[in-house]
């Protein structure tokens, strides 16, 4: 059409757009196009798909914690293909986070991290660290019984880092318990400045990919021929992205989102657990009691992100070959496998029950990852706290009446621990 030809001939007089598209798909791939490189496109686009959904779900969506609950139930209930866009982005984000790992083992297994690549593999650590953050800071934001307590679970971890642990703990909850202040903190963090960053390291990964160009087979045999990037690889991953679309899809229409109540900071029925993708850490953290509780909340995950940032440093061999690299495969084969058998283990562990330290119970103690006992204490002083009436007088987390002191903080100003223990004896 000459009109669009002049437009793009108009556009390319002041920006390199033919150079831009140029460079971004004229590439050989030696060995030629593989459904083996899909998942790199298939994470960006995936990224795509949930910078929409968020977008469109920002339009509904109201950050407070009364009526966080029923903004996204109007999105689902009332909006049409509401609960599509809902489902989608949930679903998503497992997708994404699975298609990073994903990708970062078809890197790992094709030595493709090696000279000149390992700021590719930095860049993509670094990916792999932000999605995790994204995972965890987005079921908060609707205040639904599940998102709070995932993040009551996840702020209490951070609590325990040494020195600086009840720091962040504040400043993730913006106070000494969840409440609106942890809300706003959360839905910040999630659409306003994790995004961002994703975007930059994803634009930095992609540039340092086109500086070295794809790694390709191992076997120097099957490097002698090649296949263009457009189309041949660009009509692979399109295929498999639209098969990730259909089962995503497919999981919004019958697996949708689970409904899980407003939040509820009393409730005594509750099991809380991180959410999935660190349900690893979760379990790890029942072998570190007591004063060893740093190396597990802190000492493993940075371990392992010093696990991963050092595979390039450490692994130097030019050669790619899986067969010629054991102990590296099979370093790495052990990694995943205990990652996926803790995660297995935790998802179906029982805080409160098992030796592992279970999730904070209602109203918050000062350590919530502690004892079995300890938690069943402080379900049991809940449980009495509504039974004896207490809750008519006094507010917890917005909950009760205001006649009383808020004991949201679980302390009033002024009273210690003594005074307190002879008002409840002797009110």
């Amino acid at each position: 059409m000459p009109i669009v030809s002049r437009v793009l001939d108009w556009i390319n007089e002041r920006w390199p757009l033919k150079k831009v598209i140029q460079w971004g798909l004229e590439e050989e791939i030696p060995g030629g196009a593989s459904y083996a490189y899909v998942f790199g496109s298939s994470a960006l686009l995936l990224f795509l798909l949930q910078a929409v959904t968020g977008i469109f779900q920002l339009v509904y969506m109201v950050p407070t914690v009364d009526h966080g609950y029923d903004s996204l139930n109007y999105l689902r209930t009332q909006i049409p293909f509401g609960w599509l866009i809902h489902g989608l982005h949930y679903w998503g984000a497992t997708a994404m986070l699975i298609v990073v790992g994903l990708h970062m083992c078809q890197v790992f297994l094709y030595g493709a991290y090696k000279q000149p690549r390992q700021l590719i593999w930095l860049i993509g650590v670094a990916n792999l660290l932000v999605v995790q953050a994204l995972v965890f800071t987005g079921p908060v934001i609707p205040w639904d019984e599940r998102g709070y307590w995932e993040g009551e679970v996840g702020t209490s971890i951070a609590g325990t880092v040494p020195v600086i642990g009840d720091f962040l703990k504040r400043l993730l909850r913006g106070g000494a318990s969840m409440g609106q202040m942890t809300l706003s903190r959360f839905f910040i963090i999630h659409t306003a400045i994790l995004p961002p960053l994703l975007l930059a390291c994803v634009a930095a990964h992609v540039v340092a990919f086109r500086q070295c160009g794809i790694a390709g087979p191992w076997k120097e045999s099957r490097r002698r021929r090649s296949g263009p990037f457009w189309p041949d690889q660009i009509f692979k991953d399109g295929l498999v992205f639209a098969a990730i679309v259909v089962a995503l899809i497919g999981l919004a229409v019958y697996l949708p989102p689970p409904i899980a109540g407003p939040a509820d900071p009393l409730a005594t029925s509750v099991t809380p657990k991180p959410e999935w993708n660190f349900l690893f850490l979760y379990k790890a953290l029942q072998f570190f009691r007591g004063p060893l509780e740093p190396v597990g909340t802190v000492g493993i995950p940075l371990l392992l992100v010093l696990m991963l940032v050092s595979i390039p440093f450490l692994d130097r061999s030019p050669d790619r070959d899986p067969a010629r690299r054991p102990y590296a495969m099979a370093g790495g084969g052990a990694f995943v496998l205990a990652i996926l058998l803790l995660a297995y283990v935790g998802y179906y562990s029982k805080p409160g029950v098992e030796a592992g330290p279970p999730g904070p119970s209602p109203p918050s103690p000062s350590k919530e990852a502690t004892a079995a006992p300890a938690a069943a204490s402080v379900k049991e002083g809940a449980r009495l706290f509504q039974t004896q009436g207490c809750i008519g007088c006094h507010r917890i987390h917005g909950v009760g009446g205001k006649v009383g002191p808020d004991l949201s903080s679980g302390v009033i100003k002024g009273k210690d621990r003594q005074w307190l223990t002879a008002q409840i004896r002797d009110p």
